[in-house]
């Protein structure tokens, strides 16, 4: 990019900063992306190359991709023409797409080289590690991808997505590592002067919540922050929020706002994106989508002019909350999904009050996996996500936190398959010993409930402890620790038959031990499936 294209976006983004500051509407005016980007089909993480010619994004499921209408994404291509129209996308095929979810987070100046989520194996076989590859455009085509080494980049999402800094010399990470809150959180790694990368730091807890923070994107100021999350509250299941960075050390943050409408709706916004030295954003949204996700082509305007809005889309929103406030109800919409191909997955979903009073349940629709249920009280409640033969979820969902009382939440549940790993990140112990902190109990439940659903099921349980020490005590801490965890669950009906249990103190460390931010990732219980006698 041009050094005056830079400063151009610079300013644009301090305008368009302002401008969310002081409110959350923001102004915009609908351009659209033309009749040939969008399908029926989930389109996401949409980025332009440097010259702003050529759109890539990632397409799921379609028929064309390289694993079919099982591949969770490929990466598309759509050419800009002299009349400034969209051409119809084409799948590249090999080697920037494969049978595992593709997209990329950024270019190089030139546009040369590319960055791209993930990690590649020859012969469109599935690499099982995570992380950032990157590939050249040489001779008209470009290289297989090769890694970039990022030390302690883990990944135990199936999800994952990022940016590369317009100036090349950071990148965010939305994964779920090291240092977690809860679900994703957001990440960054700094280029060093040799080319290489320094390990991943979370940006802390003004933007990283229990819940989900994901597709990040870093102004040209290297300051400004937008990404996504169902963490903050808003207007629906994922809003786009905007955040300012408030020194160097990557962890004070002002306070995320809102974008507001129209960019938020009561869908899901995600991947936001400045087009490079223009006032235009692009971004992906389910509201009023042709499939599942589409995506999105505003204006930032001044603030003296008036944005047209879509009748249709404020009349449809008028009637909702017509419906909604007059009866004092709460609407829970969402899918639930099998993680490991994203297919909708047949399930049951509970919402209870004060923990066990069950007030309201469904069945996801065949086929679908979509579901709603009407709450006919204005109260905090909780969601209880189950199916047979997948790990179920719980959340408490504080209904104050949703604007115009609707809630939009998608789940993804983990297959009992033999050999998978679930790490319990709430279940905790007080330093040095076998005792549970208070708020353990909860996440124990939920094994508890788990293992009541699915009575073939038997588990190995793994205590872990940090390397401080007598080796030979911590083994033996970690294995109190894992039986204290064992004697609950059999205290609470389920056969001793069923529950292996194993110490194995500080032998197996998934995080340095170097610093008490990553050795407390060690003192960790987590459970295995070792045996599924389901038909």
């Amino acid at each position: 990019m041009k050094q005056t294209g830079l400063i151009f976006l610079c300013f644009l983004l301090y305008l368009s900063t302002s401008k969310f500051a002081n409110s959350q509407s923001g102004k915009y005016q609908v351009l659209g992306i033309g009749p040939n980007v969008n399908s029926t089909f989930d389109e996401q993480a949409p980025i332009l190359s440097p010259d702003g010619q050529t759109l890539y994004f990632t397409i799921a499921k379609h028929p064309s991709n390289m694993g079919g209408t099982k591949d969770p994404g490929d990466i598309w291509i759509s050419k800009k023409d002299s009349a400034g129209a969209w051409s119809p996308p084409i799948n590249p095929g090999q080697p920037l797409n494969s049978k595992q979810f593709n997209s990329i987070i950024g270019f190089s100046n030139d546009g040369k080289t590319v960055y791209l989520a993930g990690h590649y194996l020859p012969g469109n076989k599935r690499a099982k590690s995570r992380g950032i590859s990157i590939s050249h455009y040489n001779s008209k085509k470009w290289t297989f991808p090769e890694p970039v080494d990022i030390p302690y980049f883990n990944n135990y999402s199936n999800e994952q997505s990022g940016c590369l800094s317009y100036d090349g010399n950071i990148m965010l990470h939305s994964i779920e590592t090291y240092g977690t809150r809860g679900a994703e959180d957001i990440y960054v790694s700094f280029r060093k002067t040799d080319g290489s990368w320094t390990d991943v730091k979370n940006l802390g807890s003004v933007i990283n919540t229990e819940y989900q923070e994901k597709t990040p994107f870093l102004s040209a100021d290297n300051r400004t922050l937008i990404f996504s999350s169902n963490g903050l509250g808003g207007l629906g299941s994922m809003d786009l929020f905007m955040s300012k960075r408030l020194d160097d050390s990557w962890k004070n943050w002002s306070k995320p706002v809102n974008l507001g409408q129209p960019i938020n709706t009561n869908g899901r916004e995600l991947f936001y994106f400045v087009v490079p030295g223009s006032d235009e954003v692009i971004f992906c949204s389910t509201q009023n989508s042709d499939g599942y996700g589409d995506i999105k082509y505003f204006k930032l305007l001044p603030e003296d002019v008036i944005v047209p809005v879509e009748e249709a889309i404020l009349a449809e929103d008028e009637i909702i909350q017509e419906s909604i406030v007059e009866k004092n109800i709460i609407v829970l919409q969402g899918k639930v999904f099998n993680a490991t191909n994203n297919e909708p997955l047949p399930a049951s979903i509970s919402v209870y009050m004060n923990g066990e009073k069950e007030i309201a349940s469904t069945d996801t629709e065949a086929g679908s996996g979509e579901f709603q249920i009407n709450i006919e009280s204005e109260e905090d409640f909780m969601i209880r996500v189950g199916a047979k033969g997948f790990m179920n979820v719980e959340e408490s969902v504080v209904s104050s936190e949703y604007e115009q009382n609707l809630v939009l939440k998608n789940y993804y549940l983990e297959p009992l398959e033999v050999g998978k790993i679930f790490k319990l990140n709430n279940v905790l112990f007080h330093r040095a010993s076998a005792n549970l902190i208070d708020s353990s109990y909860v996440e124990l439940d939920v094994v508890c409930r788990m293992m009541e659903d699915n009575p073939e099921i038997m588990i190995e349980l793994s205590g872990h402890t940090d390397n401080v020490g007598n080796a030979r005590k911590n083994v033996a801490l970690s294995q109190e620790r894992v039986d204290v965890v064992k004697n609950y669950l059999v205290e609470k009906g389920i056969d001793e038959g069923r529950i292996q249990g194993k110490g194995h103190g500080g032998s197996q460390p998934i995080a340095s031990n170097k610093s008490e931010e990553t050795r407390r990732l060690n003192r960790r219980v987590e459970f295995k499936i070792v045996e599924n006698q389901s038909p």
